[in-house]
């Protein structure tokens, strides 16, 4: 299942006042389990708090297709209306 380019990164973190907050990460968009457990330990070392978890946001896959069908089947089925439409009515004078 193609789930979409990813496009942000967002990490929650608990700062060592206790403030959680969201940041969203400059320069990296997606991130593995094993880069994700590096940075808990260079940040819990840095003194800059505990990243608790993560989150990928993704661009939705296939909107345009999607949107593109919609409107086509629309474009048919106004069409069928009208044929049906001129058959009932005996054609076009």
């Amino acid at each position: 299942m193609n789930q979409g380019k990813a496009i942000k990164l967002t990490l929650t973190v608990k700062r060592p006042n206790g403030v959680i907050e969201t940041v969203v990460h400059p320069s990296l968009n997606t991130i593995t389990p094993v880069q994700f457990d590096q940075m808990q330990a260079a940040t819990r070392a840095a003194g800059r708090g505990e990243v608790l978890s993560y989150e990928i946001e993704r661009e939705a896959a296939y909107v345009g297709k999607i949107i593109k069908k919609i409107f086509t089947t629309e474009i048919y089925l106004e069409t069928c209306a009208v044929t049906a439409a001129m058959t009932l009515n005996g054609g076009s004078k």
